[in-house]
């Protein structure tokens, strides 16, 4: 009977020590303020400290507005893969957050969310209006704006009449 318990017992510890096992060091990312009509990149790290080869099966992006790549489908031992992500802003304006996952062939944890977000508009080196956009309407005399000039010494205001 001991005998038994301990072929059971070792073979319940192969089995364990060879699933993949995929850390996760970065689950989101904020690429901060950026323009319009961009496409922003960023990679999101996956390592792999499992005894044996580890697969990712698929990828999903929730808009059409991304696009994920991988750079190899296959985790070898004690290697690391990059999930490359591009974010179009082309259709957004003011704050847009999205979400990807990955399918992997790891019991431990077979899919992984990665967020990210933005502050989509034409805000160059750091200037943020407040409220991000203003429409002015011909009954409308006066509006206040607020620009936050955290990176400028001067800062100028045109104002075009039409």
């Amino acid at each position: 009977m001991k005998t038994i318990v301990t072929v059971i017992l070792t073979l319940a510890a192969i089995s364990l020590s060879a699933q993949p096992a995929i850390d996760i060091g970065e689950y989101s990312f904020d690429f901060g303020c950026i323009g319009f009509d961009l496409r922003v990149q960023h990679s999101f790290p996956l390592v792999h400290n499992g005894a044996s080869d580890g697969d990712i099966d698929s990828l999903k992006v929730t808009c059409d507005c991304s696009v994920l790549t991988v750079s190899d489908s296959t985790i070898k031992p004690n290697d690391t893969v990059y999930l490359n992500l591009i974010f179009s802003t082309n259709d957004f304006y003011g704050p847009a957050s999205r979400m990807v996952t990955v399918f992997t062939d790891s019991d431990e944890r077979p899919d992984a969310n990665f967020f990210y977000q933005a502050i989509v508009g034409q805000f160059v080196a750091g200037l943020v209006p407040e409220p991000p956009s203003l429409f002015l309407l011909p009954t409308h005399k006066e509006k206040r704006m607020t620009i936050a000039n955290p990176n400028y010494k001067k800062l100028a205001v045109v104002v075009v009449d039409q």
